[in-house]
């Protein structure tokens, strides 16, 4: 893994905890209801079945399984078996445990400790110069940085020894244990090694405190004689865990005693427990438990009649559960919950309102159920009619309920958590306006109506899909098909204006709601989200895509200041009003198989309604803010071989084909997988790399800088990058220095040329100059005829 990964990882904050876990254990416990989770089943989902010792989590964020089948590493897809040294005579791993450096450590089940220093390494026996050749490891732990483990000799007596990292040696700690006897050990909160020693035939234990300086101090307690004890060393204290026949108790210490504390009502094993930001989870044959150490008493958190045998909390606040047989259960971070009613069982829940300071008010079919507002219980009031509920206004204590048929009035009060009827209309009603002295507003298909005392008026003829009252401006909004209206009612005038068309929309509206800012949302079906601001009088619009298309909004809730949350078929979204992203809530969609038709946020609750009941979505620790996951270059193919990972490549035009494979660390959510994205150099748009491969093929010669991002969704805001160059070398025929040696070369073959002409021009030139200077030589030596004439006739005369 690269250094920059590990060092980012180590500066990655720590999600806190605390509340989360305050507020499930009050959920659950008030509400009795189980949280919805996903199984990891053997032979389907995973290679393996049982789950021993702790669930780990390393500083890069794999998070670690010892199983019945081996060492397993979780990168958030896959399931990898870590590779086994040969001298391990046996692949099951128990107790798994981690040190200070990062190593774990582990026995087998022939009691071999062993240890895997490094991911990419196989697992080995510990046995530093061949001291435990003869001996079997029984148990061990890791206090600070020294490692103690006990030893069973050959004679079948045990002793406690100890190794450090400093020193590669064993130190012997003067313990030595008589054959038959029960032991495990475990520091307390004044660094004291306390060790259970030996069990008396009479059911007495005898225990051992040894102190930083080998003081040894003793005490007994009384057990059963069946009795397996077992050590929680956690944040305040050490606590013992007795299991006697399937019936666990816990032993607190006082005073520098132990006390017994009977916590199960029912026998109850106690197989393992979990300690994390000084809270502690008991993990049974049962169940996992959630342990108040204040009140010494237990509440149930999930999974009954599951035998759980390990536990963790990632980085992203979800729970892991190892159990025996049954493989692995999972529960999301903002965790969801099928709302166990007989009345809403399987039922359509067409709206969900709250009565300001009182309860939520649930419509089901012909029937309106009450929720206590803190524990979610029903109130034993309910309102039954003769019709299907079309629609509810809640008007300070007074709920309006439009039916198929009529309109209906009650009074709810709050001291007493009763509602009262006061009287009823025969109207036909899907949207429903109450206006003062009886008046109101009634919208359907094809109509708005003004009923005034006994008088009908019709305001529209248009489609109502949508109705919302501003009381501070007296202003009513009517949603439509393709228009949205707007209506004025003077608080001093019995009387409304006519219908207005708002020029800013001009789509289906399926919701109108105010917000806490001093605006007004609509929500549309190809549109997105707008916002009308009541200040300044201006519209703003947010489309709502998902991958590139616009989706239709199906609810919308704004109760919360800073979210909106909103619904599109079966997935939940909220819009970020600071940031102007949406968020979509990953644990939705594959949990709830059924279209959203109500919603209703309030603090850190969504109340979600269904065709197929109510469910409940704590969303109480949801972190725009939390660290998106790593990216990570995994492999590269270059012409379809396996090539060193390198941050830059140098490659010929020969070598054009790249296939990049790549992972994310960080992201082991398994609702909420870590996308990869791409783009070639920073222009470039983002491309989704499927199945996190980028196959580029036919590259022309060229600079390349691969950038590619992690993220959970396609618009957020925050992620990490990874950059990959690559240079792609021309033909040296299609080069620069070969151009200029080709100029080079041609401009000297025509220098070479025209010299060669010239020089032959030249030498021809003299030859023709010396040829006609040769001449001229030999004419001049040519006589004159008279000259030769009037000579000869000179000679004669003389002769004569």
């Amino acid at each position: 893994m690269p250094n920059y990964i590990r060092k980012t990882m180590q500066i990655v904050a720590q999600i806190k905890y605390w509340h989360l876990v305050l507020f499930l254990f009050f959920a659950f416990t008030l509400m009795g209801q189980e949280p919805t989770y996903i199984h990891f089943e053997p032979e389907v989902d995973l290679p393996f079945s049982t789950t021993y010792g702790e669930i780990i989590q390393d500083s890069l964020g794999y998070i670690w399984f010892g199983t019945d089948s081996g060492l397993y590493r979780y990168d958030g897809e896959v399931f990898e078996r870590i590779p086994m040294s040969s001298h391990i005579r046996d692949i099951e791993v128990f107790d798994l445990k981690k040190d200070h450096n990062g190593t774990l450590w582990f026995l087998s089940l022939t009691g071999d400790l062993c240890y895997l220093a490094n991911a990419e390494d196989s697992a080995r026996v510990f046995n530093p110069r061949h001291l435990m050749d003869t001996c079997a490891v029984s148990r061990f732990n890791i206090h600070k940085n020294r490692i103690f483990f006990q030893i069973k000799n050959s004679n079948k007596s045990y002793n406690l020894r100890s190794f450090s990292h400093h020193h590669d040696h064993i130190n012997k700690i003067k313990l030595e244990y008589p054959a038959g006897g029960r032991f495990n050990f475990a520091f307390d909160k004044r660094q004291h090694l306390v060790v259970s020693y030996w069990f008396h035939s009479n059911g007495l234990m005898d225990f051992l405190s040894i102190g930083p300086n080998n003081q040894i101090d003793s005490f007994s307690l009384k057990f059963n004689n069946n009795s397996n004890i077992d050590f929680i060393s956690d944040d305040d204290d050490l606590y013992m865990l007795v299991n006697t026949l399937k019936n666990g108790k816990i032993y607190v210490p006082h005073n520098g005693r132990y006390l017994q504390k009977k916590i199960f009502r029912t026998p109850t094993a106690i197989n393992n427990w979990y300690s994390k930001d000084n809270h502690l989870w008991l993990l049974t044959n049962n169940g996992c438990y959630l342990y108040d150490k204040t009140k010494q008493e237990v509440g149930s958190i999930s999974l009954k009649g599951t035998d759980i045998f390990s536990m963790l909390i990632d980085r992203e606040g979800g729970y892991w559960f190892g159990s025996n047989g049954k493989g692995l259960f999972y529960i999301p971070p903002n965790s969801l919950y099928n709302y166990q009613n007989e009345a809403l069982s399987n039922q359509d829940v067409q709206k969900i309102q709250k009565i300001q300071e009182g309860p939520y008010v649930i419509a089901s079919q012909n029937q309106i159920l009450f929720l206590d507002p803190n524990t979610l219980n029903p109130l034993s009031e309910k309102i039954i009619l003769d019709d299907v509920v079309s629609d509810i206004y809640i008007q300070g204590l007074r709920l309006f309920i439009a039916t198929t048929s009529s309109l209906s009035e009650y009074n709810f009060d709050i001291k007493n958590n009763t509602v009262s009827f006061i009287k009823a209309r025969k109207v036909i009603s899907k949207k429903i306006i109450p206006l003062k002295n009886g008046d109101f507003l009634t919208g359907g298909s094809g109509f708005l109506k003004y009923y005034t005392g006994s008088a009908l008026q019709n305001i529209l003829t248009e489609r109502v899909t949508a109705l919302y009252k501003d009381t501070l401006s007296s202003t009513i909004w009517v949603g439509g098909l393709q228009k949205t209206f707007f209506l004025r009612y003077p608080p001093k005038e019995d009387r409304l204006s006519p219908a207005t068309p708002f020029k800013g929309i001009n789509d289906y509206v399926t919701m109108i709601l105010p917000d806490k800012n001093n605006s007004v949302w609509f929500s549309t079906t190809s549109s997105g989200l707008i916002k009308y601001n009541k200040g300044n009088k201006e519209t703003r619009k947010y489309p709502f895509n998902i991958e590139g298309k616009p989706r239709k909004i199906d609810q919308l809730s704004c109760n919360n200041p800073t979210k909106v949350w909103l619904s599109s078929f079966n997935n939940l979204y909220y819009f970020d009003i600071d940031k102007e992203l949406f968020y979509k809530q990953p644990s939705i969609k594959n949990i709830i198989q059924a279209p959203i038709i109500s919603l209703w946020d309030t603090k850190d609750t969504i109340l979600i309604g269904t065709k197929k009941g109510l469910f409940i979505y704590f969303a109480n620790h949801i972190n725009t803010q939390r660290h998106p996951p790593l990216v990570n270059l995994e492999s590269i193919r270059i012409n379809f071989n396996d090539t060193l990972i390198q941050s830059s490549y140098d490659l010929s035009y020969l070598q054009n084909n790249i296939e990049l494979k790549f992972n994310t660390i960080g992201a082991f959510n398994p609702l909420n997988k870590a996308k990869i994205y791409y783009k070639i150099n920073a222009r470039d748009n983002w491309h989704l790399a499927p199945n996190k491969k980028i196959i580029l093929t036919n590259l022309a010669p060229s600079t390349y800088q691969i950038i590619v991002k992690s993220v959970y969704q396609e618009n957020q805001a925050e992620f990490n990058t990874s950059i990959i160059h690559f240079e792609i070398h021309k033909p040296f025929w299609k080069t620069t220095w070969f151009s200029l040696l080709a100029v080079f070369s041609g401009s000297s073959l025509i220098f070479l040329w025209f010299n060669n002409k010239k020089k032959k021009f030249e030498i021809e030139k003299t030859r023709k100059q010396e040829s006609e200077k040769l001449k001229n030589a030999i004419l001049q030596l040519q006589m004159n005829p008279h000259f030769i004439f009037n000579s000869m006739n000179t000679i004669i005369y003389y002769i004569t």
